[in-house]
């Protein structure tokens, strides 16, 4: 019995500090941690995110809708100076892994299976 409370109160702890560590991440300016993708820069408000590539000046803008306190969805509206319109509709549900500091590692996966990737992230402000 005394095992089964500690398990029930480990649970129960790691989920509250998990939610609390993803909550300051749904706002914000972020970078890749990725040294391929450096040029990117992602801005985050509670319903939209905005990803410029500075090495091509492309924009990619998404809608973002939480499911939870570390998960959401975010579907692809807008492509701004690129011919690469097809991921306009896509759909990828994230999932914040880990958190530590001002860094996450979470996992994508898109709607049409063509992604299910691990990506680390910082945010810069």
């Amino acid at each position: 019995m005394r095992y089964s409370i500690l398990l029930l109160f480990l649970i129960t702890y790691n989920g509250f500090s998990q939610s609390k560590d993803c909550l300051k991440f749904k706002t914000g300016n972020f970078k890749y941690t990725n040294p391929d993708f450096q040029h990117f820069t992602i801005t985050r408000n509670d319903t939209m995110q905005i990803e410029i590539d500075k090495n091509r000046d492309v924009t990619v803008k998404a809608s973002i809708k939480w499911l939870s306190d570390c998960e959401y969805l975010l579907t692809y509206k807008e492509v701004i100076n690129s011919s690469v319109q097809q991921i306009i509709g896509t759909k990828v549900k994230v999932q914040i892994i880990e958190s530590n500091n001002n860094t996450y590692l979470c996992r994508a996966v898109s709607d049409d299976n063509l992604m299910d990737s691990k990506i680390e992230m910082i945010k810069v402000e």
